[in-house]
């Protein structure tokens, strides 16, 4: 056999090896979300200890801004085929989170006392983690109502 031919034999299975194990590689990545583009709203943090109310309200803000900009709508209203949200519900949940934001501005404190009468937070303004969703859905109704 020539040399040549044996060193191309060598280079086509290493590609070969090289290719099979990025497509793996990029399978087991994609599966596990590293590389997912989808955005995520509302990523709950995950503790064990109480938490900041200022330090959850981003949390609390992008719950019930998913929560308005998605209520009474279907699967296809919402998720391209892919499984990404649609582009106009995107820009609803944005305009959402500005409105409750800009709510949040001046109802703070009201907020607050309804957070603290309910037994959510504690006096020093903490927030259990098991109290974390059902505070979400408590600023939810506040700005409904």
């Amino acid at each position: 056999m020539n040399s040549n031919a044996l060193i191309m034999i060598v280079l086509i299975f290493l590609v070969a090896v090289l290719s099979v194990g990025s497509f793996l590689l990029t399978k087991k990545r994609r599966r596990s979300g590293i590389l997912s583009t989808t955005r995520r709203y509302n990523i709950r943090p995950t503790s064990k200890k109480t938490l900041s109310l200022t330090e959850m309200y981003p949390y609390l803000i992008g719950y019930a801004a998913n929560k308005l900009a998605t209520e009474g709508k279907d699967r296809e209203t919402l998720y391209t085929e892919a499984g990404d949200l649609k582009p106009d519900i995107e820009k609803g949940i944005s305009e959402k989170r500005l409105e409750i934001e800009n709510f949040l501005s001046t109802n703070q404190d009201d907020f607050e006392k309804r957070l603290l009468d309910g037994g959510f937070i504690n006096a020093s303004g903490k927030l259990a983690p098991e109290n974390l969703d059902p505070a979400a859905y408590e600023l939810y109704s506040f700005f409904k109502t």
